[in-house]
């Protein structure tokens, strides 16, 4: 029989990839000949970049930069200097199948960077990196959303569905000339900047993201002094930034979820016009990620029968994607840290780095794990500079709106600022701004119909037709079950025993309809 059917497609993101695996970090370190010898080293870091990655059938390869950091004392004096170095690194990642159409997100994080001195001018660099990949297959799935006829009873349901639009990175150069506040003194070298950067607005317009923000930067300096090199400075600038991101397909009506991830900086120190080292010479790579959804109504069939005939229907189960809340907030963590085999005069600053280790959904909230690496740069006891360093683990818990029995998500967590105040020689209360950036999937899953047939030359055998038929139903019976026991429709059910809803509430005494017969 011929049935007016309708179809509805739709798209969904599956994971094919969700891993991290280590890579191992081994470099020696020659210092170049404008810097001076290293008399002791007082902290090694390191951070990685991702430059590119790929998907190409099955494998997904990675490859990005290690950036390392040596501060170290120099010989004679207690000046602080940094040597720097750029080492490449390539990950290949086996995936469970091959993808036409994927998108990878990767992350990569420093587990640990240490050195050893070899010699007044060489350093041996040993460390590991964790690179975090997850990667996402775009399948369409087809099923029938309707059939209008009389002959047929069916079961619908209509959910909301929240699509991928489309994804787009977007690297961007951000150069700058700062100037140093007054009241600071001159630069002697740089020792290292840091940067943060933070989402303010963004808007969405026909085919375009239009994001705003600020880069953060700190910057520790060894200051000018009439010996030359005296103590280390810290200054703190912010630079707005705004950028416009191609994004075929996006409109007024998508949500997104957009990220700025600063590079490494380059800085370096240029004399003002009187000619003191008081000016900054800026240089970094921002880049803007994005990913946009639409959310709309779909009706998936789900069950249906003939009182006449004989149903043939093949159906598969099927995984709806919703978006049920976007987390976009700040959370305050205040710990107190005790900082090992250290005698503190004073802290020139504190630097905090926040890296999730865990992320799931447990009583209608998500639970965030993870450590907070703390890099103290301080004055000892003597008057020389010293580095500790500390981990500290913490939990936060936000709340999701519209939460349901199986979620998925892909938080973000990051420090925005932080404060400290020294209240022992080893000692420290932080307070850590932290933002927290997730996009909730609430997960459907539906067995949905995807092919109807029925065949009208094959008539049901049915009983004999009663007058009344009383049926003693349980609490929580279908009302859609008893009708199609009975082969009568589940309108007539509820219109003759005044029901609204499917599930009954309480047990029922129900007068059934007689079943319904073909005219012809």
């Amino acid at each position: 029989m011929d049935l007016p059917i309708t179809r509805d497609t739709v798209r969904v993101s599956a994971p094919v990839l969700d891993t991290a695996a280590d890579h191992p970090v081994d470099c020696d370190i020659i210092l170049p000949d404008y810097c001076p010898d290293v008399s002791r080293v007082l902290k090694t870091e390191g951070c990685a970049e991702i430059d590119a990655k790929q998907v190409d059938g099955a494998r997904l390869t990675v490859s990005g930069t290690f950036y390392i950091r040596v501060l170290y004392i120099t010989e004679n004096s207690c000046n602080v200097r940094c040597l720097t170095h750029e080492t490449a690194f390539t990950h290949t990642f086996d995936l469970n199948e091959e993808c036409e159409e994927a998108r990878a997100r990767v992350r990569a994080r420093v587990v640990y960077v240490n050195c050893r001195l070899i010699g007044p001018r060489r350093v041996q660099v040993r460390g590991s990196i964790s690179i975090r990949a997850k990667v996402l297959c775009e399948r369409e799935q087809e099923f029938i959303s309707g059939v209008q006829t009389e002959q047929l009873e069916s079961r619908s349901r209509p959910v909301h569905c929240s699509a991928h639009v489309g994804s787009a990175e977007k690297p961007f150069d951000v150069h700058e000339e700062l100037e140093i506040s007054y009241g600071k003194p001159a630069v002697a070298s740089i020792i290292k900047t840091d940067a943060v950067a933070v989402v303010q607005d963004y808007k969405l317009i026909s085919n375009k993201v239009i994001a705003k923000g600020e880069v953060r930067l700190k910057t520790l300096y060894s200051a000018e002094s009439e010996e030359g090199e005296g103590g280390v400075e810290v200054m703190e600038h912010a630079i707005p930034i705004s950028q416009i991101i191609d994004l075929p397909g996006v409109d007024e009506d998508c949500g997104c979820t957009l990220r700025l991830i600063p590079g490494v900086v380059k800085s370096n120190v240029q004399p003002d016009g009187e000619g003191e080292n008081r000016k900054l010479d800026v240089q970094m790579t921002v880049t803007a990620e994005v990913t946009a959804y639409r959310t709309r109504e779909v009706t998936t069939l789900t069950d249906v029968f003939s009182p006449q005939y004989e149903v043939a229907i093949q159906s598969k189960p099927i995984s709806l994607l919703h978006v049920a809340d976007t987390i976009h907030t700040t959370e305050m963590v205040r710990q107190t840290v005790e900082l090992d085999d250290a005698e503190l005069k004073s802290v020139t600053d504190c630097t905090v780095i926040a890296h999730l280790t865990e992320s799931r959904f447990e009583g209608g909230a998500l639970l965030l794990t993870g450590e907070l690496q703390v890099a103290v740069f301080a004055v000892d006891m003597q008057g020389g500079p010293v580095c500790t360093d500390k981990t500290v683990p913490f939990t936060l818990k936000e709340e999701v709106k519209n939460a349901a029995k199986t979620m998925r998500g892909d938080p973000d967590l990051h420090v925005v600022s932080s404060s400290y105040t020294l209240t022992g020689p080893n000692r420290l209360d932080l307070r850590v701004e932290c933002a927290v950036d997730a996009t909730v999937y609430a997960v459907l899953q539906e067995n949905a119909l995807t092919e109807l047939d029925v065949d009208d030359s094959q008539p049901k055998e049915l009983p004999p037709q009663k007058t009344l038929t009383l049926y003693f139903a349980d609490k929580g019976e279908s009302v859609w079950d008893i009708a199609k026991r009975y082969n009568t429709s589940p309108d007539g059910i509820k219109r003759e025993n005044n029901l609204e809803d499917d599930a009954l509430d309480a047990r029922s005494m129900l007068l059934i309809p007689k079943q319904r017969r073909h005219k012809g």
